[in-house]
């Protein structure tokens, strides 16, 4: 082989070597590209996610202080029941009252007279609560042996201990 044939194949094989080269250089460009469009689109996605993390941590925070909001008030209500006579008769009103207690499963006290029992019962609350008084609502009148009495009704003795009740906390005066 002449020296001219040579340099032509010495150049042939640097042009074919340089195109590779080129080619390889070429590939490894789009594949930069992709690959950064991808880690842009990966930072994006986790960009999103941390917002995301962020906005559920603060619902998480609201919710954890209701709660302990509602667990402080449910350590502010009770439960109690006060027994008291409810039209007796013939019947002893403290035997009655203990026979029901026993099947009472919260606190339970026995005030044989009733606008006391509703009194103690509207005065022992202490923040806005639900009290419940059943039996006589409008009745006016208590059976005790063989005869009814004329008594107040709940509804008036409510009236008059939440008047009270007002009184002893300020809010107005009888």
């Amino acid at each position: 082989m002449n020296k001219k044939t040579q340099r032509i194949i010495v150049i042939v094989l640097a042009a074919v070597l340089l195109l590779s080269l080129l080619a390889s250089a070429l590939a490894a460009i789009a594949y930069a590209d992709v690959t950064k469009q991808d880690i842009q689109n990966i930072k994006d996605d986790l960009s999103d996610i941390q917002a995301q993390k962020k906005e559920v941590q603060a619902r998480l925070a609201e919710i954890r202080d209701d709660l302990s909001q509602a667990e402080a008030q449910v350590e502010l209500i009770q439960s109690q029941v006060v027994l008291t006579e409810e039209d007796s008769g013939e019947e002893d009103t403290l035997s009655i009252c203990r026979e029901i207690a026993a099947h009472v499963a919260c606190e339970c006290r026995i005030e044989p007279n009733r606008g006391e029992a509703i009194r103690q019962a509207v005065l022992s609350c202490r923040v806005p609560s639900l009290l419940l008084i059943t039996g006589k609502g409008a009745e006016t009148r208590q059976k005790r042996g063989l005869a009814y009495i004329d008594t107040p009704s709940d509804v008036e003795y409510v009236r008059a201990f939440l008047r009270e009740w007002d009184v002893k906390r300020g809010l107005r005066s009888l």
